[in-house]
């Protein structure tokens, strides 16, 4: 297994989006971390709970109060295997999600405050 516990996924989470990505809590208890990517969008990364397979993760978007979506670009994020290539994949999916759901405006402003080789 790629993540141990969920302050592990808060370390990687935090080491993959570097600025673009702002960890802004996690819970040990609920098993999931929340992440806000390009200061708009904020995502769920969790632990297996519940009827989740133990040698998964998971990843959802916050979309309103009570709503969440965990399919990106086509792809099921809901349970995802627990290796570091399919994190970082999933990683990638939801950092190119972020990205497609802002205005070129927007994102051009953000990418020049941050320095080409911070970038995921």
């Amino acid at each position: 297994m790629y993540i141990q516990d969920v302050e592990d996924l808060f370390g990687h989470a935090r080491s993959y989006f570097g600025r673009d990505g702002s960890c802004r809590a996690y819970s040990s208890g609920g098993l999931w971390v929340k992440l806000q990517l390009h200061g708009v969008h904020v995502f769920y990364l969790q632990m297996p709970v519940g009827e989740m397979r133990a040698d998964t993760v998971a990843f959802f978007h916050q979309v309103a109060d009570g709503v969440r979506n965990h399919v990106f670009l086509g792809v099921d994020l809901s349970a995802i295997p627990n290796t570091q290539e399919d994190v970082e994949a999933a990683f990638g999916v939801i950092h190119r999600y972020s990205r497609l759901m802002l205005p070129d405006k927007f994102l051009a402003a953000f990418d020049a405050l941050t320095p080409k080789e911070l970038r995921p």
